[in-house]
């Protein structure tokens, strides 16, 4: 909000120049008539400099709220999409948001990362097969989360054996 005193001083300053004017008006001596002049300019100045600053702080307050409007549809936007998912248990310990059957229409069933989500972001995880079925697992590709749905980790390095080592 412009500040109240910034706007008070600038109405003010423009009365006072209001009565300085018509004071000048009714001066015969010359001298007197500059010095006039000159504090009048002066008042002027001031009250231009009020409002200049007024103006200013009205602009940062309006981008203020247009910052925050778009900030509430964003949020409005993101609330309508999360309710279209549930927490689901993909093996015993392991969670992630699945679609729900009915809020699918034309999309595949999937999965978001449960990291992504509590960040307000929707993040489909992406099934990676490593080693020939050895370990499958969903990955996020925004916050690198990884979660196995068979296998572990120790499954993400091949064996001895299939690293083409020769034994005698």
């Amino acid at each position: 909000m412009p500040d109240m005193g910034m706007i008070a001083g600038a109405v003010s300053s423009l009365r006072l120049a209001s009565d300085m004017a018509k004071t000048a008006v009714s001066l015969r001596d010359f001298t007197k008539l500059n010095e006039t002049v000159i504090e009048l300019q002066r008042v002027i100045l001031a009250a231009q400099s009020d409002a200049l600053a007024a103006q200013s702080d009205q602009f940062t307050l309006l981008q203020r709220i247009s910052d925050l409007e778009k900030e509430i549809a964003r949020l409005e936007e993101w609330k309508t999409e999360k309710a279209k998912y549930e927490l689901t248990e993909l093996r015993p310990g392991v969670l992630a948001y699945s679609i729900k059957e009915d809020a699918r229409g034309s999309e595949p069933p999937h999965q978001i990362c449960a990291n992504c989500y509590s960040h307000d972001h929707k993040s489909v995880l992406q099934t990676e097969h490593i080693f020939v079925g050895r370990a499958e697992r969903l990955a996020c590709h925004e916050c690198g989360a990884i979660i196995y749905l068979s296998g572990g980790p120790e499954h993400d390095r091949p064996s001895a054996d299939t690293r083409g080592s020769s034994r005698r």
